[in-house]
């Protein structure tokens, strides 16, 4: 016989709780099947229920525990949210990036723009005062 066993999510048919037939783990795997082949999974949720009833847990620390797995369930919900967050976050920062690049390089072609137009006016300039001569100014 099997020892029973943790699991994150009832695989085997009815894929399930026996109890209350809800599909949200973790739950206890029995390796028990009835004569149809179905699998006998518990809940979390119904293990403590049980466990109360049975007198395996006191009704303060059946409290406390089901309000460590709420707690539990909303910390799991936040880092999901902030990890989210952080990747799409990520995401914008990598795309900033890419346009400070792209503008960089452009205002660097137009920096050099400025200056061979500056030596252009200038040259022109000095070819025009050359006709003209030096006395003109």
């Amino acid at each position: 016989m099997l020892e029973p066993i943790v699991v994150p999510t009832a695989i085997v048919w009815p894929n399930n709780c026996g109890q209350c037939q809800s599909q949200t783990g973790p739950f206890v795997d029995t390796h028990h099947e009835n004569r149809f082949g179905d699998r006998l999974y518990l809940c979390a949720s119904c293990v403590r229920i049980d466990a109360l009833k049975l007198g395996y847990l006191e009704g303060d620390e059946h409290t406390k525990l089901l309000h460590a797995a709420e707690q539990e369930g909303e910390s799991a919900r936040a880092l999901v949210q902030m990890t989210e967050r952080r990747d799409k976050l990520a995401a914008e920062l990598r795309q900033a990036k890419k346009t400070i690049s792209t503008l960089s390089t452009e205002l660097d072609w137009h920096q050099e723009r400025v200056v061979q137009l500056e030596r252009a006016i200038t040259e022109d300039a000095r070819s025009r005062l050359a006709i003209v001569g030096d006395d003109a100014a």
